[in-house]
Formats: structure tokens, sequence, C-alpha cells
């Protein structure tokens, strides 16, 4: 009778002790999961950041082409020939 009531209450420890580390588990889990939130949030508003710069950079490039066009544009179309006219 003892070596029952003795493995009830083992069992009911290891039971419980499972539980505990279980339930601590998933405070772990919710916690590392809550960190990946931060890190994906953190993450997103740095590339939001990195795109408005691109852009910047790219509005920027496409406004010295045009102003490179414009100066070439205005150059004579074979200077050695207009340098050489008599």
């Amino acid at each position: 009778m003892k070596l029952h009531v003795l493995s009830a209450l083992l069992l009911g420890l290891w039971d419980v002790g499972s539980t505990t580390q279980h339930v601590r588990n998933r405070q772990i889990r919710s916690h590392d999961a809550n960190c990946l939130d931060a890190v994906i949030s953190t993450m997103s508003e740095d590339i939001g950041r990195l795109e408005a710069q691109l852009n910047a950079l790219q509005n920027s490039a496409a406004e010295k082409n045009r102003k490179r066009s414009a100066f070439l544009a205005k150059l004579p179309a074979n200077p050695r020939a207009s340098a050489n006219s008599p």
C-alpha cells in the first residue's frame, strides 16, 4: 500500500514538475516572440528609411543626368570639325 501511495505521489510531483516546465517553456517562447516582433518592427523602420534614402539618391542621379544631357546638347556635335573649319 505504501508503495502505491509513494508512486502516486512521485507521479503527481513529476506531473506538476512537467507542467511547470511546460509553462516556463511557453513563457520563454512568448518572450522570444515578443523580442522577435520588436526586432522585425525595428528592421521595418530601418528598411523604410533606407528606401527613402535610395529614392532620394535615384532622384538626385536622375536630375544630374538631365543636367548632363542638357549641357551635352548645347555642345557642338563634332568639336574638332568646328575647330578646324575655316
